[in-house]
C-alpha cells in the first residue's frame, strides 16, 4: 500500500503576525517500522451557543510517519526513500496547499539523490514534463508539446511534438537526446540525471497567489532510471526506476479572490486534476476500477497508480 508521510512547515512571517499555530505533532517518525502511531493534530478554537463558553475541538489525521518544522529533509527523505537506492520501482507524491513546502521538500530530497543513486558507471534515462490542465510539455526541451499515447501493454506514454528533440536543449546538460522521440534524454551518470532534473526545474511555471508570490502551477513528473547497453529501463527485471511528483498545490477560493480571469481558470484546473488523482488514491484502497483516464495527470501515473511502483 502507499504509505503516507506528513511534514509541517514552520509558520510564515505574515502568518505568526495574524494568527497562531494550531497544528501539532504526535510520534511515530519510523515509517518502516512498528513503532506507535503518527498523528498530525488540528485545534480549533471554538464559541458555544451561549456565545460565552470557549472551548477547543481536537482533530487527528494518522499517516506512517509525521514530522515537525524541525525535522531537517534527510529525516523525510529516510521515511520516504529508506536509505539508498538499488532496486524496484519507487514513486513519490508531494501533495499538499499552495505554499505547503513540497517544491522545497522535493528539492532537498532530489539533492540527497545524489549521494543515494548507485554510482556506477552506465547510462541513465531522465525525463522531466510539466502538466497544465490537460496540455503536457517537456522542461528537458524548451516546453516542447507533448501528447500521450497508450501503448500495447496500456501503459501512457509522453510522445513530443514534432517527434524530435532539440540537440541545444540536450547539449546544455551534456546528454543526447533519445532517438525514439519520447521526451527524455540519455546521460552518462546518475549525477548527470539529477543535473537535468534541476535545471528542468528551474523553469516550471510559477506565478504569484495569495499565499505567496512564486508558487508552481503545474505538475512536475520527474523520472530517472538506469539502461543497458540496448536502452532497457522502466524497472524491468527489477531495475531501479524512480518517479518524483510535485504537484501544484490546491487553493481555497478565498485565497483565488485577487486573481485575474487566466489564474482563476488555472486554480480551477489544478484543483480538477487533484481532485481525479484523490479519486484514483480511494478507488485503489476500495479495489474498484482507478479513473485514470480522465486528466493528463493521472494518465500520466497511472502505472504507479495501479501498484506498479
Amino acid at each position: 500500500r502507499p504509505r503516507v508521510v506528513v511534514r509541517k512547515r514552520p509558520l510564515f512571517e505574515h502568518e505568526a503576525a495574524q494568527d497562531f499555530d494550531v497544528l501539532s505533532c504526535q510520534g511515530g517518525t519510523d515509517v518502516w517500522g512498528e513503532g506507535d502511531a503518527a498523528a498530525l493534530w488540528v485545534t480549533r478554537a471554538m464559541l458555544a451557543a451561549d456565545h460565552r463558553t470557549m472551548y477547543c475541538e481536537h482533530h487527528g489525521f494518522y499517516a506512517d510517519a509525521v514530522f515537525g518544522e524541525a525535522a531537517s529533509t534527510a529525516e523525510v527523505y529516510n521515511a520516504v526513500l529508506g536509505g539508498p537506492l538499488q532496486h524496484g520501482s519507487t514513486t513519490v507524491l508531494c501533495f499538499g496547499q499552495t505554499g505547503s513546502g513540497k517544491t522545497f521538500t522535493l528539492a532537498g530530497i532530489i539533492d540527497i539523490l545524489r549521494e543515494a543513486l548507485p554510482s556506477g558507471g552506465g547510462r541513465w534515462r531522465v525525463s522531466a514534463l510539466e502538466v497544465a490542465g490537460n496540455a503536457v510539455t517537456d522542461l528537458l526541451h524548451a516546453s516542447a508539446r507533448c501528447v500521450l499515447r497508450d501503448d500495447a501493454g496500456r501503459c501512457t506514454r509522453a510522445v513530443l511534438l514534432p517527434a524530435r528533440v532539440s540537440a541545444e536543449a540536450a547539449g546544455e546538460v551534456g546528454a543526447e537526446p533519445s532517438s525514439s522521440g519520447a521526451p527524455c534524454l540519455l546521460v552518462g551518470s546518475a549525477a548527470e540525471a539529477i543535473d537535468a532534473i534541476v535545471d528542468a526545474a528551474r523553469r516550471r511555471s510559477t506565478h504569484r497567489t495569495g499565499v505567496h508570490d512564486a508558487s508552481s502551477r503545474t505538475h512536475a513528473v520527474y523520472q530517472l532510471e538506469p539502461v543497458d547497453s540496448e536502452g532497457t529501463g522502466r524497472g524491468a527485471g527489477g531495475r531501479l526506476c524512480l518517479t518524483l511528483v510535485d504537484l501544484a498545490g490546491s487553493e481555497w477560493a478565498r485565497d483565488q479572490v485577487s486573481h485575474e480571469r487566466a489564474r482563476r481558470k488555472e486554480a480551477q484546473e489544478v484543483n480538477a486534476s487533484l481532485s481525479a488523482l484523490k479519486a484514483c488514491l480511494a478507488a485503489r484502497a476500495s479495489g474498484v476500477r482507478l479513473p485514470a483516464r480522465d486528466t493528463a495527470l493521472t494518465r500520466l501515473l497511472r502505472g504507479p497508480l495501479e501498484g506498479e511502483g
